[in-house]
């Protein structure tokens, strides 16, 4: 092999059966040390140690794989429930502008506001406790200031 080719080698498609042989018969031998195999040849120092990291390259490759494809699963599993959100959460947005509108048109056409509700709902709420002739007196005494108060509020 040249050089180039060891710079190019398919470190991650390495077949199963290589990588035990030279694991069982190359990476185990005692011999097949690059500092010993340095004493007698710097290029062959040199192929010991491409040839052992190659074989951890490949080890480290062959855990990572399932892993990148179980989150590329997940990633495709994620993108599509977050499209489901989305669309949910446009159905969702939809149906309470649509029930909203009701109300709002319901309010422009009777020209009701939040504050005319309140009003009568403290008015009923404080002369309902009366009787009846003490109602009366007092709607005799405030209901003409308020209609006049009424007619100056703003809408």
């Amino acid at each position: 092999m040249t050089l180039q080719e060891l710079i190019n080698y398919d470190k991650e498609h390495i077949s199963q059966h290589c990588l035990k042989v030279a694991k069982e018969h190359y990476l185990k031998d005692p011999d097949f040390n690059p500092n010993y195999v340095h004493i007698n040849s710097f290029a062959a120092a040199g192929l010991c140690y491409w040839a052992i990291n190659i074989v951890k390259i490949s080890e480290v490759y062959c855990e990572k794989e399932p892993k990148c494809c179980a989150l590329a699963q997940a990633n495709a599993e994620l993108a599509a429930a977050t499209e489901k959100l989305e669309v949910s959460r446009e159905k969702l947005l939809s149906k309470k502008l649509v029930g909203a509108s009701p109300l709002k048109t319901s309010k422009h056409r009777r020209k009701l506001s939040w504050g005319d509700i309140l009003f009568t709902a403290a008015f009923v709420s404080y002369f309902g406790t009366f009787i009846k002739h003490y109602q009366d007196l007092k709607g005799h005494f405030w209901i003409p200031p308020l209609k006049k108060a009424w007619t100056q509020l703003p809408r």
